[in-house]
């Protein structure tokens, strides 16, 4: 099948103006400087401490929560099984929690972590997103185009910071707060014929996160870095789409440890075509989970943030949620878009406030 691009005039939705750019260390005024990369809720080790410091969700047997398809079948296959497109917006089939294990976020704890409500007609999504700058979310972009591949205005766009849940009503102790977007910047390279490749997007905020007085709200930091096979990574999100308009159902923020494994049919997903070819090896993105009984699957946010330390034990953004089985927890990797390869467009399309 021939690559369809997008036309010019879908790469940049809403406000026009200078799209330049360039995250610095640190944010906030004088008094009250924050480091990127640092949770706001104990410090970042607790991560990675034999005991998490939140709630523990355990799961005694993965397979009660599988739907009858082959694990093979990708979430976007599953979503949309007459063309691979857009997520986030919601279908009709029920879909299991993104998050088998995990545990539940601490106030304050996820500070990078976005969630992304997006609404086109009557239908109503999520997805995940990643804070990299005071007006500045990375996203997949395949969350902004409809069912019919329609990009999504702005204005159908909010973004909820310091939430945890996925219900946009309920507030976080006062510091959850909704933010618009007022411009989508989908990177030129992306088509909606293979969603797989080049999918990274920005949401520009309409007015910028006060981070001096907003514990719940965070920078990821933004380096020249990826992870190592065999490096620990931190996943989150909220869950499955509203697949039946029903706002009412909230679903807690959760995070869980992502392994990085080598890119292998094996270990990870991979796209395979009727005939047993592989059609997508996802040589350029992170793949990373893969742990019995404890994992990120798909069906849920997609667009969520994959966070790694750097050598100041700050995290990184290095993945975006991407791609993968639709059972949980079965030992397959899930795939990440690699956030290193777009480094330079990511910096182009910001605002240059925002000084990434």
């Amino acid at each position: 099948m021939s690559s369809r691009y997008l036309p010019t005039s879908l790469l940049l939705l809403g406000l026009s103006g200078a799209i330049l750019a360039g995250v610095t260390a640190s944010y906030g005024d004088a008094s009250a400087k924050r480091q990127c990369g640092q949770t706001g809720a104990g410090n970042n080790a607790d991560f990675f401490a034999a005991s998490s410091p939140s709630s523990k969700t355990l799961l005694s047997n993965p397979s009660d929560l599988v739907q009858e398809h082959d694990h093979r079948v990708s979430f976007h296959e599953r979503k949309f099984p007459s063309r691979r497109a857009s997520v986030g917006i919601a279908t009709d089939f029920a879909i299991v929690p993104t998050i088998i294990g995990g545990s539940k976020a601490l106030p304050n704890q996820l500070c990078w972590n976005a969630v992304v409500f997006l609404t086109a007609g009557e239908l109503t999504g999520i997805c995940g997103g990643t804070i990299i700058g005071a007006r500045t979310i990375l996203t997949l972009a395949s969350c902004l185009f409809d069912n019919s591949n329609a990009a999504i205005p702005p204005q159908n766009v909010t973004v909820m910071l310091g939430a945890l849940d996925s219900n946009p009503n309920i507030t976080a102790g006062g510091c959850a707060e909704t933010y618009h977007a007022s411009r989508l910047s989908v990177n030129p390279a992306f088509n909606l014929i293979d969603v797989d490749r080049e999918n990274i997007a920005i949401i520009t905020l309409e007015r910028a996160i006060d981070f001096a007085y907003k514990p719940c709200a965070c920078l990821a930091c933004l380096d020249d870095l990826s992870p190592k096979v065999g490096d620990v990574c931190i996943v989150s999100g909220v869950g499955g789409d509203q697949l039946n308009n029903d706002t009412n159902a909230a679903r807690p923020l959760k995070w869980v440890r992502q392994p990085v494994l080598e890119q292998s049919q094996g270990r990870c997903f991979w796209q395979v075509d009727t005939n047993g070819t592989v059609t997508n090896n996802f040589s350029s993105s992170i793949c990373a989970g893969g742990v019995v009984g404890e994992d990120f699957c798909y069906g849920g946010d997609p667009g969520g943030p994959l966070v790694c330390l750097d050598q100041n034990k700050a995290f990184y953004a290095a993945g975006i949620a991407l791609d993968g089985t639709l059972q949980c927890a079965i030992g397959v990797g899930s795939q990440y878009t690699k956030i290193q390869n777009y480094l330079q467009w990511i910096r182009y399309a910001a605002l240059p406030e925002d000084k990434l």
